[in-house]
This record gives C-alpha cells, sequence and structure tokens, in this order.
C-alpha cells in the first residue's frame, strides 16, 4: 500500500456519544455530555504520492478541554479528504506543521519532498547540511 515517512500526528473526532457509551472522560473523570476521540496516526505515502494516515495506535476518550491544554496539535478528522479508505493529509498541512517547529519555509518544503521520495530512514539535514537538530 505505502510506507511510513516518519511523522506522527494527532486526530480528533467526535462520535456523537457522551458518557453513557463511552464511560467518565480518560483525564479527569467526569462525566461528559459529548465525547472526543483523539488518536495518534503515522502518515504515510502511497505510489501516487498521496499522503495518509495510518490505523489508529492508542487513543483517549476525553472532553476537548482536558486535552486541549496539553499543547498538542489535534487535526479534525472529519476534515480531512477520503480517497478510498484512505484519509489524506494534505502536503500544505505537513509544511506549515514543520514551519511551526521553526524550520522556515524553503527548508520545511525539502524536508518533505525528501521523505516523500527517499526510505523511511533517511536523514534530514538542514541548509547547512548538518542533520536537523545537531545546530
Amino acid at each position: 500500500m505505502g510506507r511510513s515517512i516518519g511523522y506522527t500526528i494527532c486526530t480528533v473526532r467526535w462520535p456523537g456519544r457522551g458518557s453513557d457509551y463511552f464511560g467518565p472522560c480518560e483525564r479527569c473523570g467526569k462525566s461528559m455530555s459529548e465525547t472526543a476521540v483523539f488518536e495518534t496516526h503515522t502518515l504515510g505515502v502511497n505510489a501516487e504520492g498521496d499522503i495518509y494516515l495510518s490505523a489508529p495506535s492508542g487513543g483517549v476518550y476525553a472532553h476537548m478541554e482536558c486535552v486541549s491544554h496539553e499543547g498538542e496539535k489535534f487535526v479534525s478528522k472529519d476534515s480531512l479528504q477520503r480517497k478510498g479508505p484512505l484519509r489524506i493529509y494534505p502536503r500544505s498541512a505537513l509544511v506549515a506543521d514543520l514551519e511551526r517547529t521553526g524550520i522556515n519555509a524553503a527548508d520545511a518544503e525539502r524536508i518533505v519532498s525528501e521523505r516523500l521520495q527517499e526510505p523511511l530512514n533517511a536523514e534530514l539535514t538542514g541548509a547547512n547540511g548538518l542533520p536537523l537538530g545537531s545546530g
């Protein structure tokens, strides 16, 4: 189907049920009128170049406010385009995610291009030729 590109994102979805179905919030223990489901996905790329979400690994059933204060960025799962069984993550969103970490726009675009074309364990380098995060 494809291969991992080495990035992880978190999604949120609202299944339309609360504590009556899912039990209490897994963060605060209180009742929920509406449950938010937070899931972690790795990103992959297929032969057509689509960036897609893997099946979720791990999940938290909680109030939105109980998880949103933890500083994690969540993507609404419902906002992602579907292509057959896949949820597609926009390339522009991945570039923007990298820019939010302090990487400049040109390097972010180059890094995404490299990750989409190279093997999973390829080392990412900055404009200075050094591995990212090494200074």
